[in-house]
């Protein structure tokens, strides 16, 4: 298990990977940890990404190697799951699956429900396998409907809009995007699921918009 140290940041795109959503959504649940399970760069990057927005102190990750990648990676990841809970104390604890995993077939559905017995609080895995899901929506889809499952309601819904409202527009900027506001708010509204009040999500479109 590696919490890794912040190096250089790379320059990529991340937007259109359920690997970022996920990682995303877990830093606005209070107290939440996630465990990222794949190759280096699939750790690395998204950790990285975190870091530059100050959210990645309770990112962590196990990098597979090819005996991993081989044989399976049930034990390695066991050995850091509890080393993980071990040494602190989260709230909740995602386990998120990458694209790798999933080509290999490792299951950690068993090792989550004994570790959640065993620490007394709710472990959950994710599986952003890129060719499941297109972009970090779906990712971010998946987190949302895990925390609702254990009873946690995701913060930052401002961030959590201003994410979504950067996909609309042409350059980030919704002004610029040939949807209407009522097309909008339909869609923030169902992406937020009831975790912003109606005037709200109005609210950060017009801002967005900037008075179009």
């Amino acid at each position: 298990m590696r919490n890794m140290k912040k190096m250089l940041h790379g320059d990529m795109d991340m937007s259109r990977c359920p690997l970022s959503g996920a990682a995303k959504a877990v830093t606005m649940i209070d107290g939440a940890a996630m465990l990222i399970i794949g190759t280096e760069e699939c750790t690395y990057y998204t950790k990285s990404s975190l870091d530059m927005k100050g959210d990645g102190s309770n990112c962590f990750s196990v990098v597979l190697d090819k005996n991993d990648v081989t044989f399976g990676s049930i034990d390695t990841v066991t050995e850091a799951v509890y080393e993980l809970l071990d040494e602190y104390t989260p709230k909740a604890l995602f386990l998120i699956t990458t694209c790798v995993v999933e080509i290999i077939g490792d299951d950690f559905t068993a090792l989550a429900k004994e570790a959640s017995e065993k620490y007394n609080l709710p472990v959950k895995v994710i599986q952003t396998n890129h060719y499941k899901g297109k972009d970090d929506e779906y990712g971010m889809d998946l987190v949302f409907d895990a925390a609702k499952e254990i009873g946690q309601n995701p913060h930052k819904f401002s961030s959590m809009a201003k994410m979504l409202g950067n996909k609309l527009g042409s350059k980030g900027n919704m002004k610029h995007s040939n949807m209407s506001e009522e097309e909008m708010f339909q869609m923030l509204k169902a992406k937020t699921g009831g975790r912003m009040s109606d005037e709200e999500i109005r609210q950060k479109i017009r801002s967005k918009m900037g008075g179009r």
